[in-house]
């Protein structure tokens, strides 16, 4: 779980603070072909993000989204 702000007020385990990226999202994948991942966030963000799992291999059906702007 990454979360831009003050990870500290979490109360969940794996939390990391800061910005997320692609990159660490192709990084900590682990290669397991059974990961979903979940996108929450303004259209412009979700639509760049998904844009770049499919350009790096994950299936359109992996990629859940949650628009919220």
């Amino acid at each position: 779980i990454y979360i831009e702000r003050d990870s500290n007020k979490c109360n969940l385990n794996n939390v990391t603070n800061g910005m997320l990226s692609i990159e660490t999202i192709m990084t900590d994948k682990s290669n397991n072909q059974d990961l979903i991942y979940y996108l929450s966030g303004p259209p412009k963000m979700i639509l760049s993000f998904s844009e770049e799992l499919i350009r790096n291999g994950i299936l359109k059906n992996k990629i859940m989204i949650d628009e919220w702007e």
